[in-house]
């Protein structure tokens, strides 16, 4: 089982499921927004940088660091809304 884990084949697999996590994540915030779920987009934005975290950790496995770096992908959202993201966390 650990050949099977550790192989390119399911590493670069890891890498696509963690990508088509994101985009679902993305994809349910913009549903959110759409529907002014103001508690499910806080939940999602608060999920959405683990997703990414994850993404960035399986991609180096694959392809090891860029030469240029990706960026922190954040993504943009309306100021009024991410004011419940950076609220200290008690």
């Amino acid at each position: 089982m650990s050949k099977l884990i550790s192989s390119p084949f399911s590493s670069a697999i890891l890498v696509d499921e963690a990508f088509q996590l994101l985009k679902r994540i993305d994809r349910d915030i913009q549903e959110a927004r759409a529907q002014w779920n103001a508690d499910w987009f806080r939940r999602l934005m608060r999920l959405r940088p683990k997703a990414v975290r994850r993404l960035q950790r399986r991609w180096d496995k694959v392809c090891g660091k860029t030469l240029i770096p990706l960026g922190s992908l954040r993504r943009q959202y309306h100021a009024n809304i991410s004011l419940y993201l950076y609220e200290p966390r008690k």
